[in-house]
């Protein structure tokens, strides 16, 4: 899947002129594209720094030259943290399951089952946290399971795990 990034201009008379993939591996696609979106195909299995050089040059003539550099996780990067445990006791200590996430999350909807696969939560945002509770009551210590279905900048993304609640 390619890296797809852009940059904006001020002016509507830049132009990007050329563009080389410095450091990384990979394939930078469009190399003499004329407009602000470039692409980079990485190798298989590559991830780290991409250094990716681009010329620009405005109405007037002039170029300028300017660095992007930033890190490919690589494929087994994943947008989504959950943590494998909470301890409801009301000691602000790891009380409710709080999913963090650097990525844009377009779409967000996590469940909850129980070990027999009763539904215990569901909700619809991260802000949400859960608190180990079924209506209002404590659930029983021991194993959970989740899915969590998102849409990330990349496509669908899904990822299941399991959780202990413990009190």
């Amino acid at each position: 899947m390619p890296l797809i990034f852009g940059f904006n201009s001020c002016s509507d008379s830049i132009t990007v002129i050329s563009a080389a993939l410095l450091q990384g591996q990979g394939v930078l696609l469009d190399e003499n594209q004329q407009d602000t979106i470039l692409r980079v195909v990485p190798e298989e299995g590559f991830s780290g720094d991409v250094i990716v050089a681009v010329t620009v040059r405005d109405g007037s003539g002039g170029e300028e030259s300017i660095e992007f550099r930033f890190e490919h996780l690589g494929k087994n990067y994943d947008p989504i943290t959950v943590p494998n445990f909470i301890t409801p006791n009301n000691d602000q200590i790891n009380d409710r399951l709080t999913i963090r996430s650097d990525d844009y999350l377009d779409l967000f909807d996590i469940t909850i089952y129980s070990r027999w696969g009763t539904k215990v939560y569901q909700a619809n945002t991260m802000s949400q946290a859960w608190d180990g509770r079924l209506n209002n009551t404590d659930v029983a210590p021991g194993v959970y399971y989740y899915t969590i279905k998102t849409e990330t900048i990349c496509g669908p993304y899904t990822k299941a795990g399991a959780i202990h609640v413990i009190h």
